[in-house]
């Protein structure tokens, strides 16, 4: 009969089940059991023991996703998204290591003694602190391993570097910081995109819940 279609019976009776129809992006189908009269079929009987499924056009409830197959355009805009991400870590870490961790290390020896305590645990302490976030920290970000929990540690020291060590300077002076801030906050959310070794190695990390 029209509109109608037979399948096995269904466990437990009352299961939802998907279709897919030409001309429908979405179809609800309800089990109907032996006995039942579907909406609309005035004077049918349908046949002892024999399951029955009835369709509509009924739109998706959130948070079913639908298997949409992926269009040449949002494959290209992923792909865009993914070489800016791209070189926002190439910048953020690559800067960030270049400019600040490799001249830290290197003169060790003469500048852990004499750095910054902002915190209160101790000028060496601090010190190796900082350059552990400076040069492996920004290094995973770099190679897109572990972003999200490589951009943690560079987020809280430069929120206490520009909120607690320059509180109350000029803004000039907490500039730097708040400009390497951002993009660690920004690669937090976003992740290091499909062009980085989380793509493939890293965890799967994500704040949407997806």
């Amino acid at each position: 009969m029209r509109g109608l279609a037979r399948a096995p019976p269904p466990t437990p009776a009352s299961r939802q089940l998907r279709l897919r129809q030409p001309g429908l992006h979405f179809c609800q189908a309800t089990a109907i059991g032996a006995g039942a009269r579907p909406a609309g079929r005035a004077g049918f009987r349908p046949r002892r023991g024999t399951w029955y499924i009835r369709a509509s056009a009924a739109p998706p409830r959130r948070g079913l996703a639908l298997d949409r197959e992926r269009t040449p355009m949002a494959a290209t805009r992923d792909t865009a998204t993914s070489i800016g991400l791209l070189l926002l870590r190439l910048g953020a870490g690559g800067l960030l290591i270049y400019g600040h961790g490799l001249p830290k290390l290197f003169a060790w020896e003469t500048r852990m003694h004499t750095f910054a305590d902002p915190i209160g645990i101790g000028p060496a302490a601090g010190f190796w602190l900082v350059v552990f976030t400076e040069t492996v920290c920004a290094g995973l970000v770099v190679l897109g391993w572990f972003t999200r929990v490589a951009c943690v540690p560079p987020i809280v020291f430069f929120v206490i570097a520009a909120f607690v060590h320059h509180a109350g300077r000029p803004f000039r002076d907490q500039e730097l910081a708040l400009v390497f801030l951002f993009p660690y906050l920004c690669l937090l959310f976003t992740g290091a995109g499909r062009f980085a070794l989380d793509a493939k190695w890293g965890p799967k990390l994500s704040f949407s819940g997806k």
